[in-house]
């Protein structure tokens, strides 16, 4: 589905942000500085969708917690 601005052009899409882990670590820090606490949080590990423990630090910060030391990618939407 495409959506369009009110001139009927094609509506610029929120790129969210990308939170690189290049150092394996049991938790993760994630500042994305949205201004609110996102629902849509994946996380990447090794090339596969992974499960972890998210808690909202506050409305521009997240942690994710880990069961072993993990590198990886975290997208926040």
């Amino acid at each position: 589905m495409i959506i369009y601005d009110p001139n009927g052009q094609p509506a610029q899409t929120d790129p969210g942000y990308e939170h690189r882990q290049v150092v394996p670590e049991r938790t993760w820090l994630v500042n994305h500085r949205r201004g609110y606490r996102p629902a849509g949080i994946t996380v990447w590990i090794a090339d596969k969708e992974a499960l972890v423990e998210i808690a909202h630090v506050d409305d521009d910060s997240l942690m994710l917690k880990f069961n072993s030391a993990e590198k990886g990618i975290c997208k926040v939407k």
